[in-house]
Formats: structure tokens, C-alpha cells, sequence
């Protein structure tokens, strides 16, 4: 019976492999030509504006990578829009420990994908590099920066260049959107939106695109192999037998990890859970009533493991992020038992416990967490023992399907 869940797993992987391809979505890209192309975009969910962007046409069946020379433009049906442009844009820090102490900008020019939010004719545009933010103003005649820089003024004030409140005043006037509203605007992404719709309400205009920031969760799952150390220290309280400490044993667990990201709060909670099947067997050596030495007591526990939690991501870079994963811990026994030599046979019945763990995602695909256990009482049921079971865990999972 313990083959059966490594069979169904190596079953389940073999079947999870087939569906892997989920992450190309339907798309097109505009030529240096001009022409257009519609076919299928590999959507990488970019957490900076990309340099390159792999598509196939409909009739072909092996993604092309395109570069910035390659197009001017591509996007995801329903979805992102990108469009090339050069640029010249503010590289000055907005982290405090680097300010300058000046609210002059230093523009580098730069040829990118701009991300469209609202297109018209007036448009507002996102750029993102790592920590860096910039969105820009594009019209008919050319594409600006709207600048924001903090600077400081001395050792202990900090200063602020502002200049995108006038920059928008003079390209979204309209007799309906008065200079408060302007003045009041923070340079975030909502806000920019906001006036941008504000304005096109206000002229009776219509967008010819807007990026709707769509709430939608998505589904992850994972094949798991985790390897660990487990011990174990049994106890009676009605009988001469002796307590056992035993000593520690490696062990291997195979599973699926199964993920949920919530749509909210910029996709970084989540709830999970971990069906994983684990064994453990020991033997430990103790005197019976203290008149028969070197008894034995035969541990063999098979357990389906059910790690249940909340995860929150920290985005460190791009391509990674830490995360914070504390769970409960439901456990089914399969076909375990304790069976001392010359004494009871005792019902396993392990208990809920607590788990807390840290690990870190590369590019959404490889995780690697480290899993702490809280004691567990593998003999619950019985009033006259108790079997105080621990681990701690590395546990290495790969994302083969998200939907």
C-alpha cells in the first residue's frame, strides 16, 4: 500500500507536464513594416517593460523572439499594450539614502516599450526598470516625461520638483477640471489615471485604449520533493515501560503544492496547500518492567501530510521573491503502527500541528523554502501515551502549470 500514492504522484507529474503550456495567450505585434501580425504571445507578466517579447503567428508552431529593432509595437488580447519609443527620462534616485541636492533631472535617452494605460489623444505611459518608475504624456507631436524628483534642500529637508502637475495642466485643460485637482495630484499610477479620465469626461472625448488593471487570480500547481530530519520520543503514564528517546532519521516526501494567488494587494498573498506523502520507520530499545532488557518498540508511520496556509511574497528583484508561508498542518495516518515486542500495539492517530516556513520563487517557476514543525502527538487517542513527533524540512518545488 505505501507504493500507492508515489504512483499516483509520478502519474499526476507525467499528466501536470502535458499541460504546461498555458502561459501563451492570444496577441499580436505590429512590425517595423507597419504590418501587423496576430498569433500567440508567451506572457511572461513583466514585472519591468520588457526589451523582447516571444510570439508565433497562428500557423506556425515554435515561438520567435522580437526585439526592439524587430517591432513597434505588440500587445495581449484584452490585456497589456506596449508601443516603442525613444524616451528621454529622469534616472535620479528616488531612494532617500541617494537623493541629490538638486531638483535638476538627469535625462538619459533610451529607446523602449513604453506600457500603455490611456491612449487618445492624450496618453499616459508607464516605464519600469527595476525600482524605477517613470510615467510620461504622450500627444500627436511627441512623448514627455512627467517629472517628479525629490531632492534634498539640506541635511534634514527634503524637496520636491513637482513639474508634472503643470505639465498636465497645460495638455488636460478643460473649464470642467479646476487647479485644485491638479494640485492635488500624487505621482502614482492611480492618481495620473484618474485626471487622464477626469479629462476625456470632461472634453467629450473617447480613448482609443485603456489598460484595465484586471482582477483575476490565478492557480499554480507544483510538484514537491522535500528531505528532512524527524525525531521522535514516546511516553507513558500507566506502566513500568520505559520512555524512548529515539534517534533522529532522514526523510523524503513527495507531493504537489497546490496555489492559489489572490487578485488583490498586487498578487502577493496567497493561499496554499501541500498534499505530500511521507515514511518514517525506527526501532527503539528499552527494558520492560525493568525485568526484561532489550524490548523493542517497532515505529513505522506512513502519513499522508496536509500543510495548509497563507503566503505573502516580497518582491526582491524581477526574476525573484521571498515569501513568508505559516500553515496548519492536517495529517492522516496510512497504515502506520507502533508495535512493541512484548507489550500493546497502539492506534496511531496523529494530531493537527503548526508550521512556519521562508523560502524564495525564481522567475515564478523554482521554489526552495525552509519549513520548521511544530511537536505533533502521533498517539492522540490514547489517554496513557503520547509520541512527540518534530521535523524540519527543505522542501524544492518547480511550477509546471498556471492558470
Amino acid at each position: 500500500m505505501s507504493h500507492n500514492p508515489i504512483c499516483f504522484l509520478f502519474f499526476l507529474l507525467c499528466t501536470l507536464s502535458l499541460s504546461s503550456q498555458s502561459e501563451n495567450v492570444a496577441g499580436y505585434l505590429v512590425g517595423t513594416d507597419g504590418n501587423l501580425k496576430e498569433g500567440f504571445i508567451r506572457n511572461d507578466k513583466w514585472l519591468s517593460n520588457p526589451d523582447h517579447v516571444f510570439f508565433k503567428e497562428k500557423t506556425s508552431s515554435a515561438l520567435k523572439k522580437y526585439e526592439l529593432r524587430d517591432i513597434k509595437e505588440f500587445g495581449i488580447t484584452n490585456g497589456v499594450k506596449y508601443l516603442k519609443a525613444d524616451i528621454e527620462y529622469d534616472i535620479s534616485s528616488h531612494d532617500l539614502s541617494r537623493l541629490t541636492e538638486t531638483n535638476a533631472p538627469n535625462y538619459v535617452s533610451k529607446k523602449v516599450f513604453l506600457k500603455v494605460l490611456i491612449e487618445g489623444n492624450r496618453s499616459l505611459y508607464e516605464y519600469r526598470d527595476g525600482s524605477l518608475l517613470r510615467y510620461f504624456i504622450g500627444t500627436k507631436q511627441n512623448i514627455e516625461q512627467l517629472l517628479y524628483k525629490p531632492f534634498y534642500i539640506n541635511r534634514n529637508e527634503i524637496g520636491h520638483n513637482r513639474r508634472y502637475r503643470q505639465q498636465l495642466k497645460n495638455a488636460l485643460s478643460c473649464n470642467g477640471i479646476d487647479d485644485e485637482q491638479f494640485l492635488n495630484l500624487d505621482y502614482k499610477k492611480n492618481d495620473l489615471v484618474r485626471i487622464f479620465n477626469t479629462y476625456y469626461d470632461c472634453s467629450n472625448q473617447s480613448t482609443s485604449f485603456t489598460d484595465v488593471e484586471k482582477r483575476k487570480g490565478e492557480l499554480r500547481l507544483s510538484p514537491l520533493i522535500s528531505v528532512g530530519t524527524r525525531t521522535l520520543d514516546v511516553s507513558n503514564f500507566s506502566t513500568n515501560l520505559q520512555d524512548i528517546e529515539f534517534e533522529s532519521q532522514p526523510t523524503i516526501g513527495f507531493g504537489i503544492q497546490v496555489e492559489y494567488v489572490f487578485p488583490f494587494l498586487k498578487n502577493k498573498w496567497a493561499l496554499t496547500a501541500e498534499p505530500s506523502y511521507k515514511k518514517y520507520t525506527n526501532q527503539g530499545f528499552f527494558d520492560y518492567n525493568n525485568i526484561i532488557p532489550n524490548d523493542t518498540l517497532n515505529i513505522s508511520y506512513n502519513s499522508l501530510e496536509i500543510p495548509v496556509g497563507l503566503r505573502y511574497y516580497i518582491n526582491i528583484t524581477d526574476n525573484a521573491q521571498l515569501y513568508i508561508n505559516p500553515a496548519v498542518v492536517f495529517n492522516v495516518s496510512l497504515d502506520s503502527e507502533f508495535l512493541y515486542r512484548n507489550g500493546p500495539n497502539l492506534e496511531v492517530s496523529p494530531s493537527l500541528n503548526l508550521a512556519a516556513s521562508i523560502g524564495i520563487k525564481l522567475r515564478q517557476r523554482v521554489g526552495l523554502e525552509l519549513r520548521y514543525y511544530t511537536l505533533r502527538d502521533l498517539l492522540s487517542s490514547s489517554f496513557s501515551y503520547t509520541a512527540r513527533f518534530n521535523e524540519i524540512s527543505l522542501i524544492g518545488s518547480y511550477t509546471l502549470v498556471k492558470r
